[in-house]
């Protein structure tokens, strides 16, 4: 399809539509735009690429009305109060340095993760009609593993060069390890996903979820590795509690995939740990010493959440006092409202939800996230599912130490693809009980 489009033979709209989209999908996933700053200095310099693909892509994607439904209008009414009662929430507010700058800032971010995710979201559902949504979430899969595999071969690839972390923690693609870590993450859930629905053998997927494995690991991010280990958990869980509902084959697949997955862990990873922590430097050292004494000891404090248990606190302290309506767009988000740092945010996405925009648009975005989980529960055993109850459940759980979660465009980009499902479902019944119903006796 490339190929025609370059030798100039006649192309059809959907061949057009799918490379606009690929295009769009590297950038956006791969963040192009971030490694460009990284390395040139300048501040998001294929942006207004991005706005163009994203806007020639909403024009040429056939838009039904029966997709302005669903998860995706919900999301849509959450960001609305969000930005609506922030607004309300800085006229009112006399504590926070609240201006036009932070209205600029917020505004700008609603309406690009919106536009980010109504793309993906639309020609996900666009691919699913003409009966090629794995398309779809293959490229999406294939560009999620290329950009881990970035994090894996950050020195051969020359990126360490622009890692201010470098020795200590590894980037990749991203200017935040705890970024990094996270879309290692993501990964690990795609790449089950992928042996769940065939796409992958057990014998490639083992290797390639180590990678994902590796990389949120060499983030040194501590949620990153208390993820992969609930990535694990989960895995379990679903492989044990559905395993009679799959056929033979995946059957066998999933039990060898699992044996091999603890074998694996129980004779290779924890003999080669001790070996591994006496070669880490001591800033690594501390990071893996503190995740311990968190996770086995319940040791909330500035030194196993790096500071976040102060900003939790401060910022628990202003919700309090202003419940209601918060106390304005990007309040949260910057330093200079917490007394334990002058230049930290709240570091939790659910603080900065609710501590700038109030109560409402959080009780709004807990139930957008709701409605997908129980929409997936419809189906349990259906590898699709497991794909968007994982990877949101990995969102939640991240959201409690990034007030940034929103402004992550493959996050976003992922949650387009992910909403189109439940959707996908919901007009294939739709379809099918309206042929039974016109159907002749």
């Amino acid at each position: 399809m490339i190929g025609n489009l370059f030798l100039g033979k006649r192309v059809g709209l959907e061949s057009i539509i799918d490379f606009l989209f690929f295009c769009l999908a590297v950038i956006v996933l791969c963040n192009i735009n971030g490694i460009i700053t990284a390395f040139a200095g300048i501040e998001a310099p294929i942006s207004p690429l991005m706005l163009l693909l994203s806007i020639v892509l909403l024009a040429f994607i056939p838009i039904r009305q029966s997709y302005l439904k669903g998860h995706f209008m919900y999301f849509l009414i959450f960001f609305a109060s969000f930005l609506f009662f922030g607004l309300i929430g800085g006229a009112f507010n006399t504590v926070a340095n609240f201006g036009l700058s932070d209205i600029i800032f917020e505004v700008r971010m609603v309406v690009t993760a919106l536009i980010i995710s109504g793309v993906f979201y639309f020609y996900t559902l666009y691919k699913a009609e003409k009966g090629k949504i794995h398309k779809a979430i293959g490229l999406v899969c294939f560009l999620y593993i290329i950009t881990t595999m970035g994090t894996v071969l950050e020195a051969q690839l020359g990126l360490q060069q622009v890692n201010r972390f470098v020795g200590e923690r590894n980037m990749g693609f991203f200017g935040n390890p705890n970024q990094t870590g996270f879309q290692a993450n993501i990964t690990c859930v795609l790449i089950l996903y992928l042996f769940l629905s065939h796409k992958l053998n057990a014998w490639l997927a083992l290797p390639l979820f180590g990678l994902g494995m590796y990389a949120a690991f060499l983030s040194f991010s501590k949620m990153a590795i208390l993820n992969s280990g609930l990535i694990l958990f989960l895995f379990f869980l679903y492989i044990n509690f559905f395993l009679l509902k799959f056929e033979r084959r995946t059957q066998i697949k999933s039990l060898v995939l699992m044996l091999t997955v603890v074998g694996t862990v129980v004779f290779i990873i924890i003999p080669a740990a001790q070996t591994t922590y006496n070669n880490m430097s001591s800033a690594q050292q501390k990071r893996i010493e503190q995740l311990a004494l968190l996770v086995t000891r319940q040791e909330f404090n500035t030194e196993t959440t790096s500071h976040r248990s102060d900003l939790f606190a401060d910022a628990i302290e202003r919700i309090e006092a202003s419940p209601l309506v918060g106390y304005g767009l990007h309040t949260f988000s910057e330093g200079g409202l917490f007394a334990s740092s002058i230049t930290h945010g709240a570091h939790n996405n659910y603080f900065k939800i609710i501590g700038e925009s109030g109560f409402i648009p959080l009780l709004l975005y807990l139930l957008f996230v709701g409605r997908i989980f129980i929409q997936m529960t419809k189906k349990k055993y259906i590898p699709h599912n497991f794909m968007v109850g994982a990877v949101f459940v990995i969102i939640s759980t991240s959201s409690i130490t990034t007030h940034s979660m929103f402004t992550y465009k493959f996050v976003i980009a992922l949650m387009g693809v992910l909403m189109a499902i439940p959707r996908v479902y919901r007009l294939q019944q739709t379809k099918q009980s309206h042929q039974t119903i016109i159907q002749p006796n």
